[in-house]
């Protein structure tokens, strides 16, 4: 073993050894390098891969053996948590508070590998979603309030454990996620939120200091609106939670498709004339999901069977995800990429921030020896910050 390698997994030890081990940390190590070399998460591609590399002296079978041993474990969630931390410190720094929630499902056979995933969004010019917290629903259907309420305390937990102050969270979510129960969570964790609504979803009104006997679907509410030319209209939930209700355009099809139908928010933020705005960085957690999966890191190609396998492999996923996409910014590889200009009139670069991330450590990670340092000079440098931000390192995860 290297020097520069066994200085990583003291590190990495030192941080995270509560929750992983040395063999675990090696074979983390070696799948985040064989991702980056073989462009999917097919182990026997990554293995194939991993075994062309002179540092590695193992062989495919070796390294293919090494990696079912990984997913074969009865500390899935211990696994989880250090990738969790991981992932974290590599990209609080950029993080104000804003989450987003939502699913991503593929089917393999008969299997259907249905995610349920929540994160942040970083902002450094650029807004890109990073997956913190996740869970395998185990079939084709849509979350519950248990399973989000679930996520949701996972991620506060987990925070909160780090010592690094939880700051205000704000929560974007697509129409699935709604209900009373869910609302009523959300309020009482001081947990703000702009969330799409259904037009055949009912709501009392508060009007005049008092709550209307008539419940009114959300589809009249708007015409409400728009006869009487007003901004919002105030809706109840659980018979006690007052939530304003507006109607926005749909920023992302107002040129392509002017009668595209409009966006019913339910905005508990402090600034809801914004919620158009915040609504669409919704859209984040779609364009992450796509490079995750067929548009870059392949995740489909996993074929292991197990719920807690495919969790540990988005686990690795997020993190080369968040390597690449902080390898970026702190190159500030954006700035030299060409802006391209859409019919809508909104402009994108011609290559988004994960790939040009991506391609950028493909090029200076050219062995094990060379991620492993690129991890250190990463870790040495959160820990230095965290340190002189007078942060503690806090190992008491809730269990």
């Amino acid at each position: 073993m290297n020097k520069t390698r066994l200085k990583v997994e003291q590190e990495l030890r030192r941080q995270f050894g509560q929750f992983i081990n040395d063999k675990q940390t090696e074979r983390s190590l070696l799948l985040i390098q064989g991702i980056l070399e073989s462009k999917t998460v097919n182990l026997s591609d990554c293995a194939e891969s991993l075994s062309r590399l002179p540092d590695v002296q193992k062989s495919q079978k070796q390294l293919y053996a090494m990696f079912i041993d990984h997913f074969q474990t009865g500390r899935y969630e211990q696994l989880l948590k250090c990738y969790f931390l991981v992932v974290f410190y590599l990209t609080f720094h950029l993080s104000d508070g804003r989450l987003v929630i939502d699913r991503t499902e593929w089917q393999i056979g008969n299997r259907w590998h249905n995610l349920l995933v929540l994160g942040y969004i970083i902002e450094n010019d650029h807004k890109v979603f990073i997956p913190l917290v996740w869970l395998d629903l185990g079939q084709r259907k849509n979350s519950s309030t248990q399973e989000r309420i679930f996520l949701m305390d996972r991620l506060r937990a987990w925070w909160k454990a780090t010592n690094i102050p939880l700051p205000d969270l704000i929560l974007y979510a697509d129409r699935e996620f709604i209900g009373s129960d869910w609302f009523d969570y959300l309020v009482k964790n001081k947990i703000g939120f702009v969330i799409r609504l259904r037009k055949n979803q009912k709501f009392r009104i508060w009007r005049s200091n008092q709550m209307m006997e008539k419940e009114y679907s959300t589809a009249i509410l708007a015409r409400y609106l728009k006869r009487y030319n007003l901004s919002e209209i105030e809706i109840i939930s659980a018979d006690e939670i007052v939530i304003p209700f507006r109607v926005t355009n749909n920023d992302a099809q107002q040129v392509l498709a002017p009668n595209k139908e409009q966006w019913l928010l339910a905005a508990m933020v402090e600034d809801p004339g914004n919620a158009s705005t915040h609504y669409f960085d919704r859209w984040t957690i779609e364009t992450a999901f796509g490079h995750t999966k067929s548009k870059g890191l392949n995740l489909e190609d996993f074929n292991l069977v197990g719920s807690h396998k495919i969790e540990i492999m988005l686990g690795i996923v997020s993190i080369v995800y968040a390597l690449s996409v902080r390898q970026s910014f702190e190159e500030k590889l954006h700035e030299d990429v060409k802006i391209k200009t859409y019919k809508d009139g909104k402009q994108y670069p011609a290559k988004s921030i994960f790939k040009l991330g991506i391609e950028r450590l493909r090029k200076i990670v050219r062995n094990v020896k060379e991620l492993f340092k690129l991890i250190l000079q990463i870790f040495n440098q959160v820990f230095e910050i965290l340190e002189h931000k007078s942060y503690i390192l806090n190992k008491s995860i809730v269990q």
